[in-house]
């Protein structure tokens, strides 16, 4: 008798155990349902018009801009579900021209609600000068340094204006009060941070990770947002950026540079 009461015990354990398998990853949540992969596709953009070096461009002062160079760093990729975060590991992406192509291996499958990410370096690899991650290999990044106490330039951007004047542009910025994030949700949700701004938009549909599937989400920025809004920037009397001028700069893009156009 104690035999077939330990038997239906363990039946019963064993029923239980698979009912919980069958529950997990439920809720928008990741789950131990496999891996795939999420590519980040971020396109530079003039207002609506592909971005291209060398070509020409109005800016909201009215003055043309021919850009030699924009390069800067996404950093800190973060996949967001109702009850979880995915945190990619060593995500430091540096942006070089028109556009980045970057792919995220082995992200548990799941839904995923939002997205973050920052433009800049954090304050811990800003002043590291020990780094084998690749983008931030100061040999492969190619000037975007400056030198250890001050870290790294988040953005460079440069090239040629004509106003009422011609002239060069040179912004550069960067420092650790400078480090922005990008929250994208489609639940309405927004995220705080006590040392920097997060500004927080919309995602136009879940990232929905199946084992062994794939999923694009392409990410528009739109560079005619460092030039306006608040500041109008006329590059006759502003054309570099250095203390206060940066600041400036920044908060013309922390809360519109960049938008999610759709996930595939």
């Amino acid at each position: 008798m104690k035999k077939i009461s330990y038997l239906l015990l363990a039946l019963s354990l064993g029923m239980f155990s698979c009912d919980n398998d069958d529950d997990m990853g439920t809720g928008g949540s990741t789950d131990n349902k496999g891996y795939g992969d999420v590519t980040l596709h971020i396109q530079n953009f003039i207002d609506d018009e592909a971005f291209a070096l060398g070509t020409d461009y109005i800016v909201a002062s009215g003055d043309t801009i021919n850009v030699t160079t924009l390069k800067y760093f996404v950093s800190n990729v973060e996949l967001i579900s109702e009850d979880t975060t995915y945190m990619v590991p060593e995500s430091y992406y540096l942006v070089d021209g028109a556009e980045k192509m970057v792919t995220i291996e082995d992200v548990p499958a799941g839904t995923y609600t939002g997205i973050k990410f920052a433009l800049g370096v954090d304050s811990t690899a800003n002043h590291n000068s020990d780094h084998d991650k690749a983008d931030l290999d100061p040999v492969i990044s190619d000037g975007m340094i400056w030198n250890w106490a001050t870290g790294y330039k988040f953005i460079k951007f440069e090239g040629a204006f004509k106003g009422d004047t011609t002239g060069n542009f040179v912004f550069h910025v960067g420092k650790d009060e400078n480090y922005r994030e990008f929250h994208f949700s489609n639940d309405g949700s927004s995220m705080e941070h006590m040392n920097h701004k997060v500004s927080s938009m919309e995602l136009p549909t879940s990232i929905m990770v199946m084992d062994g599937g794939s999923k694009k989400v392409h990410i528009k920025a739109n560079w005619l947002e460092f030039f306006e809004n608040p500041t109008t920037i006329d590059l006759d009397d502003f054309n570099t950026s250095h203390g206060a001028k940066a600041t400036t700069l920044v908060e013309n893009y922390e809360s519109s540079l960049f938008s999610i156009h759709h996930v595939e």
